[in-house]
């Protein structure tokens, strides 16, 4: 008898509504900006292997979202 299995992933995620410095423990994280205000966001520096994911989930209307490195490395994405 075949019997299906189904396998699922749950992958942490978090509201932001003001901006936020974030560290390497926070990577594989999916980030929902709300806040119509925006806000800044900080990464740590660059080390392999980092991953940050940003939704806007509240469209800002006062000031935008900026996300920038703690160092001058370059980001992409």
């Amino acid at each position: 008898m075949f019997q299906n299995s189904v396998r699922t992933q749950v992958y942490p995620s978090r509201s932001l509504t003001t901006g936020a410095t974030l560290t390497a423990s926070d990577s594989g994280q999916t980030f929902f900006l709300n806040s119509t205000a925006g806000g800044a966001i900080v990464l740590p520096a660059n080390v392999a292997g980092l991953r940050y994911t940003f939704v806007v989930g509240t469209a800002p209307t006062s000031a935008d979202w900026t996300i920038t490195s703690a160092t001058a490395d370059t980001m992409i994405g």
